[in-house]
């Protein structure tokens, strides 16, 4: 018998908050795994056809995500990661290239997720992009 991992009420409720919007929303567990994303998320990173295999915080290098100027941005220093390494939040205006090919410009903010008792169980990052802004 294998064992279910029950998840926590916060997690559960960003959840269902980001299925009933339409901006793009994942949330994060503790761990930096993903434990959900809407299909906008899939949309704004150009997937297509159920081909969103991101599981873990660490391969969101493939996005090539960079600052306006160019510069590319540490996976350790992306909102997502932020809010679930350091617990805090984060917000930052970046450039992603998606799987399409399309590079566009986001703004993202990141916030930690806390239980009862003040135990972090995950984050959860929104994002905004600029209209017309993608080349």
């Amino acid at each position: 018998m294998s064992a279910i991992r029950q998840r926590n009420v916060a997690l559960i409720l960003a959840r269902e908050l980001a299925v009933n919007v339409a901006t793009p929303m994942w949330v994060w567990d503790e761990s930096g795994s993903l434990v959900y994303y809407n299909d906008h998320v899939a949309a704004m990173l150009g997937i297509t056809n159920g081909g969103f295999d991101i599981s873990e915080l660490g391969e969101l290098s493939q996005f090539s995500p960079s600052d306006l100027d160019g510069t590319p941005i540490p996976t350790p220093e992306l909102p997502s990661a932020i809010a679930t390494g350091r617990r805090e939040p984060a917000h930052r205006e970046m450039t992603i290239l998606g799987r399409d090919g399309v590079r566009r410009t986001l703004t993202v903010t990141a916030f930690p997720l806390f239980g009862r008792g003040g135990a972090f169980v995950g984050a959860m990052s929104v994002f905004w992009q600029r209209d017309g802004d993608s080349s």
